[in-house]
Formats: structure tokens, sequence, C-alpha cells
């Protein structure tokens, strides 16, 4: 017995049934489905649902916004608090080197680029979340621009 039903099919049907015309069936379809959206058009969602969809999204940027600034206020922070350790670092070396100990100073300068290698890394980061804060408060100004009317004018439909 032979499972295997596409080979038999294959060799069943003639040629000219196993090819196909995309462009024929893209025009076929095409019709299809405009007689099928003029029999049954969409029916129009209610105001109220369309309003709650528009300020769901107006908060969701919003929010997006907020985080982004906070991102950059937190990384802000933690590159201001490297440069002060890092101007520390640098102060102990000078002091130890004064005094000395060598051993010390050569601790310093050790800790000194670490904490530079950090503020580079962190810095880089800063510039990442700037530029993300940046696209974030341009993506909502955008959206205002584009539905702030819709949204005030479902707000008075709806009450």
């Amino acid at each position: 017995m032979n499972n295997n039903f596409l080979n038999l099919i294959l060799k069943n049907t003639p040629p000219e049934v196993r090819t196909f015309d995309e462009a024929a069936f893209n025009k076929k379809n095409k019709e299809n489905r405009a007689a099928r959206d003029k029999a049954n058009p969409p029916e129009p969602k209610p105001a109220r649902v369309e309003l709650n969809r528009l300020r769901s999204e107006l908060f969701n940027l919003q929010q997006n916004a907020t985080d982004c600034g906070i991102r950059v206020e937190q990384q802000t922070g933690n590159a201001d608090l490297l440069e002060t350790q890092l101007t520390e670092a640098l102060k102990a070396k000078k002091q130890h080197e004064e005094s000395g100990n060598l051993l010390g100073a050569r601790n310093y300068e050790h800790q000194s680029l670490r904490l530079e290698n950090e503020l580079r890394t962190v810095t880089k980061l800063l510039r990442v979340r700037r530029e993300q804060h940046s696209a974030a408060v341009r993506e909502l100004l955008n959206w205002k621009k584009e539905f702030s009317p819709l949204l005030a004018e479902l707000t008075k439909e709806v009450g």
C-alpha cells in the first residue's frame, strides 16, 4: 500500500491542472473580497470604544516619555557620581605620591583607570538614553498633533 498520497495525486492529474496562475488568482481574490465587503460592511465602532482606545494610547505614550526621562536623569546621576569618585581617586593618588606611599598611589591609579572605563560606558549609555527620550517625546507630540482633534470630538460626543 502506498501512503504517499501527494505522489498519487500528482501522477493522476493532468499538468494544466497543476499550474498556478498567480495574477488570475489575485484578480479573483480581489473580486471576492470586494463582493464580501459590499455585502457585509464593517460595523462602525461605538464612540466609547474608540475613545477608550485613544485614551489608552495617549496614556501609554505619556508613560513611555516619562519613563525615558527618568532613565536619563538616573544615568546622569550615575555619570556625576562616577566623575566625583574619579576626582577623589585622583586626589588620593596625588596625596599618596606626595607622602611617598607608592603602593597606595598605584592602587588609586588602578581605581581611577577602572572609573574612567566605567564613565565612558555610562556616557555612551547616557547618549542612548537621551536619544530614546527625545524619540519618545517626538512620538507623543506627533500623536497629539494627529489625534487630539478626534479625541476632543469623541470626548464631547460621549460626554
